[in-house]
């Protein structure tokens, strides 16, 4: 990692392929002059070995050249383009990302570890691709929120009148706590050669960004709308064509029997139930990205560091949950919009993660960067089908089907079931969310990853005779017939 010292045997940064991929050595490279005398054992090509200057006699004709890179030091050569960064960032393999030579430069600047400046140049390009995508999403919800109407319009008419002034600000907590993901992201792209500082600033930009929405959707209701007013305003009087709504209560006024005014009281439910139902939408991209940015994560540690194992134990173990928990999250979209279309899509976007226990033996096994090259990509590639397939048919239901004689997808809210905005402020977070949540938890990984190898190196003679034994015993009766 950063500010780690190389030794006399070390290749050049400007030399050393990155993530395993070669690429041509920096041409300013050549301004370094080979010595006169025979070069020292373990010295870098056209460089002299540590110690020059205690061997003067020997490097006599050595002069120093330009620093590799540019004028003042700086990295030369092309970065990687915009096409590069997308692909870096839904790539499945991050030990085969090939990184370019000025972003090489950087990190070897840095003092990164040329075996890892393919972590840092994937989670810079994941953080690239998912800022338009949090940007936009915060603009299209600050834009929502300010349109939007107070739990009780539905049967007052005022808009954004009903709510306290709590409830004002209530309104706009979900849109704050989006900012603070971009903010992250911009944090860690300003110095994405540093790793530890940068990613515990992301990871608490992230928790802020799903805290706060949370918060406001546990306030209860009569903290953002003056209940008060509500009910004095509806006084039993004309509710129109608004009939019983669906049985929950009689429209009369007075209950003779408990003299409470059912009038109120079935509005004020129906407003939480509202409320509820909106709140399950509004998360609905925190809710999809965590468990998949979890999965996410783990999968690219995996291909990263194939020989360790707990990567791929925890994809086998989280796996089935996290279908059942897609499943879960899609029963009120299904329930109040859905078709056989919509069925077959959710279906195959769960089964999805079950392909980690379907290749478990591959995942859970400790492998060599070739073997994971081979075996994890015939996994990767057909959940990637699978994927794609799932999302081509949600989003044909989105634009096909109708409930009631309504457009499910439309321009207005008073012609469909939900609108262009709220769609795509809905998929720009989910993407946004997921790449920011995926490196998240990859690097939460790596730190694991790490305790693990730490762990297994530093444990005693007689802690890891006895556990031997102990799994020894447990290998025989695992392995009975």
């Amino acid at each position: 990692m950063g500010g780690q010292h190389r030794g006399h045997g070390t290749t050049e940064p400007w030399q050393q392929p990155a993530g395993g991929q070669t690429y041509p050595p920096n041409p300013s490279a050549a301004a370094w002059p080979q010595p006169a005398g025979p070069q020292q054992t373990g010295a870098p090509p056209g460089r002299p070995p540590q110690g020059a200057p205690d061997q003067a006699g020997q490097y006599a004709g050595w002069v120093p050249g330009p620093p590799p890179g540019g004028p003042g030091g700086q990295p030369s050569g092309r970065g990687a383009s915009a096409w590069t960064h997308f692909k870096r960032a839904i790539d499945w393999d991050v030990a085969t990302v090939v990184v370019t030579p000025r972003e090489a430069a950087r990190l070897s600047q840095a003092g990164v570890e040329p075996r890892l400046h393919a972590l840092f140049a994937w989670r810079r390009s994941c953080m690239l691709v998912a800022l338009p995508f949090l940007f936009v999403g915060v603009v299209l919800s600050f834009i929502e929120a300010k349109d939007s109407p107070s739990p009780t319009s539905f049967a007052t008419g005022d808009g954004r009148g009903g709510f306290t002034d709590f409830g004002k600000l209530w309104s706009y907590l979900p849109s704050i706590g989006l900012v603070f993901a971009p903010i992250g992201v911009i944090a860690v792209l300003l110095t994405w050669t540093e790793m530890r500082r940068t990613s515990k600033l992301l990871t608490a930009c992230w928790t802020l960004s799903i805290v706060i929405p949370l918060f406001a959707a546990l306030v209860p209701l009569h903290y953002v709308v003056d209940l008060g007013a509500f009910s004095s305003g509806l006084g039993g009087g004309d509710l129109g064509g608004l009939g019983d709504l669906g049985g929950l209560g009689d429209l009369g006024g007075l209950d003779p029997g408990t003299g409470t005014d059912t009038v109120s009281n079935s509005f004020v439910l129906v407003a939480r139930i509202g409320l509820a139902i909106n709140f399950a939408t509004l998360l609905l991209p925190t809710v999809v990205s965590v468990p998949g940015g979890v999965v996410k994560g783990a999968a690219r540690i995996k291909s990263m560091f194939p020989a360790a194992s707990l990567p791929g134990w925890f994809l086998v173990g989280v796996a089935p949950f996290y279908s059942l928990f897609m499943v879960v999250v899609f029963v009120l979209l299904d329930q109040l919009v859905g078709n056989g279309l919509l069925v077959i899509g959710v279906a195959l976007l769960a089964f999805t993660p079950w392909l980690y226990v379907i290749y478990r033996k591959v995942y859970t096994r400790r492998l060599s960067s070739r073997e994971a090259h081979a075996e994890l990509s015939r996994a990767s590639r057909l959940g990637g089908y699978i994927l794609i397939s799932g999302i081509i048919v949600v989003a044909i239901f989105l634009m096909t089907a109708k409930v009631a004689g309504e457009d499910v997808l439309g321009s207005k809210s008073d012609t469909a079931m939900f609108t262009y905005l709220q769609i795509g402020r809905t998929l720009t977070e989910v993407i946004g969310r997921s790449l920011m949540t995926t490196v998240v938890f990859s690097m939460i990984f790596v730190h694991m990853v790490f305790a693990e190898w730490r762990s297994m190196a530093t444990t005693s003679a007689e802690a890891r005779a006895e556990h031997d034994a102990e799994m020894q015993t447990l290998q025989r009766y695992l392995e009975q017939t």
